[in-house]
């Protein structure tokens, strides 16, 4: 008897901290949770007039947005956590049930797209244009990658960097009803967006075609190059044709692959065909001049050597000597002839390309 009263009291001294740990446990993540922020009572509105262009013609839309609920946003929990990318992209891209801003929103896009008679691709290469033309926040692309804005405040503010502008993109996709995801590059630095489309025409045979929310000019498809500086997507520029003292080169660094988060199905944008070929057109061309150039060069380079041995014989009137190497001289410059004509054939192409697919 003596033993089991022990035990039993051995027993409750130990429940007694137990229940101090759950209580104490329980009264700081209940409050936590408690005093979370709730979505605010709409206060101190201000009618932001957004103005852009798509397809040569200027458009315009206003909405109201407050301050109050700028606030929310501005006060919620910030950055991508390596290890938990899917859990942090999460908090940004869901919308509270209170907000109606991007139903709002996407309801001015459509009514647009009906009054100027749009067909669904068009419509929503009508919303990306709007999302591109928000000005480029460079100041923040420069000093501060870490704290990704909400897409409301992008909205509020006028401007943001590409994480920002695709949180905005992807929730205009989702209120139009595409499968869209977030393209993210750590490697990079950078921030995208994709729109669910045929495999067949997809980036990277992801199953959605890239959207590119920082370059008004780059059409849905088109896998840019990035600023080193801004971060900021390039367009591609025009070549020149052959010149050995001004190559072709650019400053900006490829997209390596994207990673995929927070992907959904949805409706397919087919507009995308056309781009996809002349990205794949593009990508040949550019293959074969950087393949051909230093051809071109080594035969240049042969022609030098031939034309520096000729002069030597002609000041030294070595008449059969210098003779002796006219045919193959005149043979190496025909055949840089050509491979010039051929190589700047195909520069006119790809800048046709290019000019076609930017504008």
């Amino acid at each position: 008897m003596i033993y089991k009263d022990v035990k039993r009291k051995n027993r409750r001294s130990l429940l007694i901290p137990s229940l101090l740990i759950i209580g104490m446990l329980f009264a700081v993540f209940g409050g936590w949770l408690y005093f979370q922020p709730r979505f605010p009572v709409l206060k101190d509105p201000k009618i932001m007039t957004y103005t852009w262009n798509y397809q040569n013609q200027p458009y315009s839309l206003s909405l109201a947005v407050y301050k109050s609920v700028f606030d929310y946003y501005n006060h919620k929990q910030k950055g991508i956590f390596i290890g938990h990318e899917e859990t942090s992209l999460n908090r940004y891209l869901k919308i509270p049930a209170e907000d109606n801003t991007f139903k709002e929103l996407t309801e001015k896009l459509n009514e647009l797209a009906v009054k100027n008679g749009l067909d669904d691709d068009q419509k929503l290469e009508l919303a990306v244009s709007f999302v591109q033309n928000i000005s480029y926040d460079t100041a923040k692309a420069k000093t501060d990658l870490k704290h990704p804005r909400y897409a409301y405040e992008v909205l509020y503010e006028d401007k943001g960097i590409c994480s920002g502008k695709s949180f905005l993109m992807y929730a205009i996709l989702r209120q139009m009803g595409y499968g869209s995801a977030i393209f993210d590059y750590p490697n990079e630095k950078h921030m995208n967006v994709g729109v669910e489309t045929a495999m067949e025409y997809s980036t990277d045979n992801t199953g959605y075609s890239m959207v590119e929310t920082t370059n008004p000019k780059l059409k849905i498809g088109v896998i840019p190059s990035i600023d080193k500086t801004s971060r900021q997507a390039q367009e591609k520029q025009g070549l020149q044709q052959f010149n050995l003292r001004n190559p072709n080169t650019t400053s900006g660094t490829d997209l390596s692959s994207p990673k995929l988060y927070a992907k959904t199905s949805g409706k397919k944008y087919n507009g995308v065909i056309r781009t996809f070929q002349a990205e794949r057109e593009i990508a040949d061309i550019k293959n074969f001049l950087s393949r051909r150039g230093p051809i071109i060069k080594q035969k240049e380079g042969e022609i030098t050597i031939i034309e520096q041995r000729m002069r030597a014989l002609k000041s030294s009137n070595n008449v059969p000597a210098y003779n002796a190497l006219v045919n193959p001289h005149n043979r190496l410059v025909n055949e840089a002839k050509a491979m010039i004509d051929e190589y700047n054939s195909q520069v006119n192409k790809y800048n046709s390309l290019v000019k076609e697919t930017f504008s």
